[in-house]
């Protein structure tokens, strides 16, 4: 290749160097630059995304607050099972159609996995299943449907 190189007119090495690095710098640009530009664009966007969503947590605070009465009582009942209290807290309200499987485990804590559920009845049911009967969230994940507003999330709920 040296041989070759050095074999060329002096014009011809010329146009051959510049297109050499001509080629590298597109290529740097397409396989380092352009999808590093392409991530910190998609990762803007989320945090974008989370912001809205926490501006959202932070103005509805007073209406989730106000939808529970338990809430400002601060009374906690702690005589029924946390399964039972999920399947009477679900039984007659728009969490009925959407819990798809409750688990107990071992360690009393309780898996619940949420199908299709409105994302602002589940913050609401949950707030309540925390002040009413002290069920706290140990683990929460939670996916985005198609639909707005509606989610499908799989938790672990204890009693401390």
């Amino acid at each position: 290749m040296k041989e070759w190189f050095n074999n060329l007119e002096q014009r011809e090495r010329r146009y051959v160097s510049i297109g050499s690095i001509a080629v590298l710098i597109m290529l740097v640009y397409a396989l380092l630059w352009a999808p590093f530009l392409e991530e910190v664009k998609k990762l803007n966007s989320q945090v974008n995304g989370h912001r809205d969503t926490l501006s959202w947590m932070q103005n509805n605070t007073q209406l989730i607050k106000s939808t529970n009465p338990a809430a400002s009582t601060g009374t906690v009942n702690r005589d029924q099972s946390l399964i039972a209290v999920i399947g009477e807290t679900t039984k007659n309200s728009a969490m009925s159609q959407s819990v798809k499987r409750v688990e107990e485990n071992k360690d009393n804590s309780v898996r619940v996995w949420l199908e299709k559920a409105p994302f602002d009845q589940m913050i609401i049911w949950l707030e309540s299943l925390q002040t009413r009967y002290g069920a706290n969230i140990t683990s929460i994940n939670i996916d985005n449907q198609s639909e707005v507003g509606v989610v499908n999330a799989r938790l672990t709920l204890e009693r401390l």
